[in-house]
């Protein structure tokens, strides 16, 4: 069971921010993904309640423990701007963060 009162070590949010961000920025989604988490930054605790109960159908794709720990990332105050902050420190780093990264050939 997802337990919302215990929130995520700063190393725990750290590593989930950095995975999520990683993950955007690659896929070219920066500017959708800061756009969504901005406008939604007000309803991150019932969004939080959400993930708990749809955590039955998210679980087997991303396993328990990854829907637990985003669902506390996302529930607790400081979540959400930890991610936006990453994402946009992802982000200053690359040229075009609009398109997805494309892989060098060796």
């Amino acid at each position: 069971m997802i337990d919302l009162h215990e929130p995520l070590t700063d190393e725990q949010a750290d590593e989930m921010c950095e995975a999520f961000a990683r993950r955007v920025v690659a896929l070219g989604l920066t500017t959708p993904a800061i756009l969504f988490l901005e406008m939604h930054r007000p309803l991150s605790r019932l969004a939080g309640q959400a993930l708990v109960m749809a955590s039955p159908v998210l679980a087997p794709v991303f396993g328990l423990n990854g829907v637990g720990a985003f669902t506390r990332l996302i529930y607790h105050p400081g979540g959400v701007d930890r991610l936006i902050a990453r994402i946009e420190e992802l982000c200053d780093g690359k040229q075009d963060c609009s398109a997805p990264e494309e892989k060098k050939p060796a």
